[in-house]
């Protein structure tokens, strides 16, 4: 039976990433006021990436076995183990600071792994027959990330920083009771012809360059998003700051997210991906060339085409380029892209600020966006002139 998920689909969304608001962006902000240098809050993060990164395609691959658990099943687990960790942030705060750094780790990592499965709940869903519209729902998430930006700068500010973790608590808390009554069903995989033997990359060799040009055009994002602290304080902003922009970037993505299903029978999928490419690097020249916190809010509306759309369209991609054998391990990949940028970006930008400065951390990021466009651009056109098919989820 064909069941309307959209509303219950969003409400996930909207918890997963208004998490992510919480734990990631405000991570600066939450671990140098524990006395964390911005070297060692960078290699934390990039050690958090480096593990999920590692984990999303081998979850992937697990999650389509077919004697495995079910996605929601996983998910499920992994809000458990992020409730489990997050406790252990709150309890290590005071006691180690090597304690805290393992625990703060880990709760990114099973964040960041969780993309995977948050985004196969409903592209499965939608495989099955249901009608999820993604592009709404993931507007949803991005619209409770803006407002939980906005709030956690203020409260932040006026509460401290230990509200950090406890909000990130009960963000889960709420995302366990909405994952839980999901009607989801594991579809039943059909046996692997000749073909689907191969590796995995080798089946999909286009989209194995769009995932190399996704990773620069994240890391240059990255660069921007998880040092967007010490950016916004070489321009004169605090902590409220950090809020306004971050709020300002999610808010401006809801309409694109919203209306892209309808976008896409205008302009096919492979063709907004090339769009992102060139925005990501007309975001990064801007994010320099800025004097002041007005002046980067003013940039940060370019997320419009910049990161609202690579979200947005690379899970459409995705589903057009995969067997259903493959459902689950090619969305695995795609989050993979934005945990390895943020590897990358992590284990360099803290090392950048620190050695060179803000201007030479925004010049790398000119220079991956631009790299990451270049290689989109070409890795699209190896599928040729046709428009892939517009999927309705």
């Amino acid at each position: 039976m064909t069941r309307k998920l959209t509303f219950p689909y969003s409400l996930i969304m909207a918890f997963y990433w208004a998490n992510f608001a919480v734990l990631l962006n405000y991570a600066s902000v939450y671990l140098l006021g524990r006395g964390l240098p911005n070297t060692s809050i960078g290699l934390l993060i990039s050690a958090a990436s480096l593990l999920a990164a590692a984990a999303q395609p081998l979850l992937g691959s697990y999650a389509d076995r077919p004697e495995s658990p079910s996605v929601k099943k996983l998910l499920l687990i992994g809000c458990l183990c992020f409730l489990l960790l997050t406790a252990g942030i709150i309890f290590s705060a005071d006691v180690s600071s090597l304690l805290l750094i393992v625990t703060y780790t880990l709760a990114i990592t099973v964040m960041q792994s969780m993309m995977t499965l948050t985004n196969a709940l409903g592209t499965v869903s939608a495989r099955a027959g249901h009608r999820v519209n993604f592009g709404i729902a993931r507007g949803i998430g991005s619209l409770a990330y803006a407002l939980v930006s906005l709030a956690i700068g203020s409260a932040a500010a006026r509460l401290g920083n230990e509200i950090i973790p406890l909000v990130s608590i009960v963000l889960y808390a709420a995302l366990f009771l909405c994952v839980l009554p999901f009607p989801f069903k594991k579809p039943e995989t059909p046996p692997k012809s000749a073909s689907l033997r191969k590796p995995f990359l080798r089946r999909y060799p286009a989209f194995s360059i769009v995932l190399a040009a996704s990773v620069c055009l994240y890391t240059s994002h990255s660069l921007l998003n998880n040092f967007m602290f010490q950016i916004l304080s070489s321009k004169g902003g605090g902590s409220e700051a950090l809020g306004i922009s971050s709020a300002v970037g999610a808010l401006v993505e809801i309409p694109m997210m919203f209306l892209f299903a309808r976008l896409l029978r205008r302009i096919p999928v492979r063709r907004w991906m090339i769009i992102s490419g060139f925005a990501f690097l007309l975001k990064s020249i801007g994010s320099l060339l800025v004097p002041n916190v007005y002046g980067f809010y003013a940039v940060q509306t370019l997320q419009l085409f910049a990161f609202a759309v690579l979200a947005v369209a690379s899970v459409y991609y995705a589903d057009e380029c995969m067997a259903p054998e493959d459902a689950v391990k090619g969305q695995a990949f795609l989050a993979m892209t934005s945990t390895v940028g943020s590897v990358i970006a992590s284990a360099t930008g803290g090392w950048l600020i620190d050695s060179f400065g803000i201007p030479v951390l925004l010049g790398v990021s000119i220079a991956a966006s631009a790299l990451g466009a270049v290689i989109m651009w070409l890795g699209i056109d190896m599928f040729g002139k046709k428009p892939l098919p517009a999927k309705k989820f």
